[in-house]
């Protein structure tokens, strides 16, 4: 239940210093002047309440969502290096082929042993149209793929509860194929 706006700020919980609030009118206009991507409003991400961000493509929030899922254990040590940047670029994918080249950086820093043995076999054929001229429904397809390739050991525990809405979206997108 959210709480009624009492005069022109946003109510906060009980100990959130008072210039930590923010003007319900400051964040309708920063909301009008956001970019919504054509796939609605659910996709903003706050990552603050100053700074809201908005992906531009469900496979961008996507494959965004997966990695933020993974465990250290699961990549590289030089993605812990990469992974602020590699962010930025998928927060500002908004071109299929944009996503598909950081899905292939992420699958590229995921170690071996966080995918299934098939994977190895898989890999190729997998990667190959992400190389070439490639459009939304096709990133789904890939991130589908690639989650289902992983391990549990590999994503967190909250992965679980999570996983089934976020193939359910990917789904819906790659059926428009």
């Amino acid at each position: 239940m959210i709480p009624a706006v009492q005069g022109d700020l946003v109510p906060l919980p009980h100990g959130i210093p008072q210039h930590l609030r923010v003007s319900a009118s400051s964040l309708q206009q920063r909301e009008e002047r956001s970019r919504v991507p054509p796939c609605g409003k659910e996709l903003r991400v706050a990552r603050s309440l100053l700074e809201p961000v908005l992906y531009r493509t469900w496979t961008a929030w996507a494959l965004s969502a997966l990695e933020q899922h993974l465990r250290w254990e699961a990549v590289t040590p030089a993605w812990r290096e990469y992974r602020e940047r590699w962010g930025r670029a998928v927060r500002a994918s908004d071109a299929p082929a944009e996503t598909a080249a950081r899905l292939l950086e992420l699958e590229g820093c995921t170690q071996w042993t966080a995918v299934q043995p098939s994977w190895a076999a898989r890999r190729d054929d997998w990667a190959a149209p992400l190389k070439a001229r490639i459009r939304e429904p096709q990133v789904a397809i890939a991130l589908l793929r690639f989650e289902e390739a992983l391990t549990w050991e590999a994503v967190s525990p909250a992965w679980r509860a999570y996983v089934e809405r976020w193939r359910e979206k990917l789904d819906a997108i790659a059926r428009a194929e």
